[in-house]
């Protein structure tokens, strides 16, 4: 058994996927896959464990880690398994264990398994370790005690040269120690036919279970049960018998026939596509009624691939991970989630929130159908549980128009850009726009009238964002700001490109506009207005690059040619319905980029011109922020909804570089949660 382990051949697609939804995104590491069970029998679960006195105490953990990662292969690339970490603890009686001993030692040989100096099995790129106690190491540091006559039996099975640390060692007996897991009791919801109440609380969060994952083609979390034989499914007894534990002799009597059942859940996940109603989330985002990340416990990734922040709340090391609801969410929709293991329903409760379910998970139980466990009687519960779950019956319950100020990012990766007509402005606008031109350049000598691009509309479709656009001035961008009502106004929705600079330590450099500009003291990131091509040219994604290229030098100083730029988001919505471009760089900055900033500056004002950037501001994920964000006020609107795609919902911190100063960047005191 050799590993790297191969699960699939990447193409051209599959590899930009595994690079932008696993690598790229940190806000947990999605190329680890881990499970983790602990079946014990206990007078609270008799029914699943089989418990019928004191004397009944058999005790199976099952902790697993894989790591995956692309390789070489051929002339190609192959998404494999690189990295294995499996730990099986079973207490049982003397002569069950013995039984399971046997299977374990007779697995191994027949295996081929060979025993080495150091007392451990090697079979290629596997090692195996078994140790008998008659107290477990775990159970004297915790201080509990087994049944008189009871013996445990680990077995460890990692890959060459793999030693786990001692935190992932002792997961599973931090998770036994906290106790069993209390079931919930199900309330008496009120049932409604539709979600037309939903339409009065209006934007709404939402938490999803495995019932778009499943409609996407990802298999069901007992899938694993059954690999992995910790449940019968038949019976939904736990499996605390040797007989029937089959999982060791299995792995260990054919490693090679036993990997693809081990790999499947990951590659499934990796190859599954979002489903309808992945896309139906994206929409209501898009319309503006539905807000937050999505609370998820699926570790498929599928809602951050149609460009939806996640909260995922599937834990093992706490039972009650933060979950951010936003001030402005209204209610909590719950999708498909059978059981409020994380507490999420609750503390939705807790804040005054109703919450609603809609085609929940559910299973058979005694000839009946049995809806979630979390619900409760103030809940609203819509009929239709057998049903797969299509977010289509959202869409049609809420309304579909953008929400005033609410910014939506999309990733997209090719631009098309179709030139229109200009907006031909009546002889009283025109007037105003002139009027409100003079006025600003009176109060600021150093605007300037170009041209630029102006949106007139945004469709995208796929991967491709379609933007139709036409040839503006600065003067009518401008007009937003005129005093006066704004409804009805046609002032130019400009097109903007930006660049996310990143450093290596994980940091956004942010820009505070110098007193010269247009907007002096606001908060944003280096780019500016895409301006167009020359009368008869057509604009191209390539001409959006290289602009951000530009911006990014004269404002930072950083250089970054067009190819080494990867566009990464569009932005829509907004205060004023600017459409954004951001890019991400292709390497993270080096440390000097204070250094060149300054260098940027200092150069500016020596050829007389003002630095449209006063200073940088650096902001990175900090779990000790805990106030909130004053000092990036005022920023763009985009702001805090690209810092939390980028970095998550967590608490940040911010970094002050003055271009005066040639020392280090200090932090700031400022440690915040991220904005919503």
């Amino acid at each position: 058994m050799q590993l790297p382990y191969p699960i699939v051949d990447l193409t051209t697609n599959l590899a930009e996927r595994w690079q932008r939804n696993y690598i790229e995104m940190a806000d947990r590491p999605r190329d680890v896959e881990e499970g983790l069970w602990r079946r014990t029998q206990e007078e609270a679960n008799a029914s699943e464990s089989g418990w019928t006195g004191p004397g009944d105490a058999r005790r199976r953990v099952l902790h697993y880690r894989y790591r995956y990662a692309a390789v070489p292969r051929g002339q190609a690339e192959s998404l494999a398994l690189v990295e294995l970490y499996l730990a099986s603890s079973v207490a049982y009686p003397a002569e069950e264990l013995r039984r399971h001993r046997d299977q374990v030692d007779q697995a191994l040989e027949c295996g081929g398994w060979q025993l080495t100096r150091e007392g451990v099995f090697t079979r290629g790129s596997l090692r195996c370790s078994v140790a008998s106690y008659e107290v477990h190491p775990q159970d004297r540091r915790a201080g509990r005690v087994l049944p008189q006559g009871y013996v445990c039996l680990d077995v460890v099975v990692t890959s060459q040269g793999y030693q786990p640390p001692q935190t992932t060692v002792d997961l599973p007996w931090d998770v036994l120690r906290g106790g069993m897991r209390v079931k919930e009791r199900r309330g008496n919801p009120r049932v409604v036919e539709d979600l037309g109440l939903l339409k009065a609380y209006v934007p709404f969060q939402i938490e999803i279970g495995c019932g778009p994952s499943v409609e996407a083609g990802i298999p069901p979390l007992h899938r694993l049960h059954e690999i992995y034989r910790v449940t019968d499914r038949a019976s939904h007894r736990f499996v605390l018998d040797p007989q029937a534990d089959t999982f060791l002799p299995e792995l260990l009597g054919g490693p090679e026939a036993k990997m693809p059942e081990l790999v499947e859940m990951f590659r499934a996940c990796f190859l599954a596509e979002p489903s309808p109603g992945h896309r139906a989330l994206r929409q209501l985002v898009d319309a503006g009624v539905l807000v937050g990340p999505v609370i998820t416990n699926n570790f498929d990734g599928l809602a951050a691939r149609v460009g939806l922040p996640e909260c995922y709340v599937r834990r093992y090391d706490q039972q009650v991970p933060d979950v951010p609801f936003l001030p402005e969410a209204r209610a909590l929709l719950v999708v498909g989630s059978h059981a409020d293991r994380r507490r999420v329903q609750d503390r939705a409760r807790q804040r005054g929130l109703p919450v609603f379910f809609v085609d929940p998970e559910g299973f058979w139980e005694g000839g009946d159908f049995v809806p979630p466990r979390g619900r409760r009687a103030a809940d609203c519960l819509r009929q239709g549980v057998r049903q797969r779950y299509r977010g289509r019956a959202v869409m049609t319950a809420v309304p579909r128009t953008v929400r005033p100020g609410h910014v939506v990012l999309l990733p997209v990766r090719e631009l098309a850009f179709h030139e229109v007509d200009p907006v031909v402005h009546a002889a009283s606008d025109r007037d105003e726009i002139a009027r409100h031109w003079e006025g600003a350049l009176t109060a600021n000598g150093s605007l300037f009238n170009g041209p630029i691009v102006a949106v007139r509309s945004v469709r995208v479709v796929g991967a491709t964002a379609h933007i139709h656009w036409f040839r503006a001035t600065f003067a009518q961008y401008l007009w937003r700001y005129a005093p006066g009502p704004r409804s009805g106004r046609p002032f130019a929705r400009a097109l903007f490109v930006s660049v996310l600079p990143r450093t290596a330590q994980g940091q956004l450099v942010w820009g505070r506009m110098a007193s010269a500009t247009s907007t002096p003291g606001r908060v944003q990131l280096p780019g500016g207005t895409l301006e167009p091509p020359a009368e008869g040219s057509a604009l191209s994604a390539q001409a959006a690059g290289e602009h951000a290229s530009v911006e990014l030098y004269e404002e930072v100083g950083l250089r970054r040619s067009a190819d080494r730029l990867r566009l990464w988001r569009l932005k829509r919505g907004g205060d004023f319905g600017d459409v954004g471009l951001f890019y991400k760089t292709d390497s993270p900055l080096a440390r000097e980029v204070q250094r060149i900033f300054q260098e940027c500056h200092q150069g500016a004002l020596a050829e007389g011109n003002q630095p449209e950037l006063a200073h940088l501001i650096a902001v990175r994920s900090d779990p000790r922020g805990e106030q909130t964000l004053t000092q990036l006020a005022p920023h763009v609107d985009y702001l805090p909804a690209v810092l939390r795609t980028a970095l998550g919902t967590g608490p940040i911190s911010t970094a002050v570089w003055l271009p005066q100063t040639e020392t280090s960047p200090k932090e700031s005191e400022c440690t915040s949660t991220t904005p919503n």
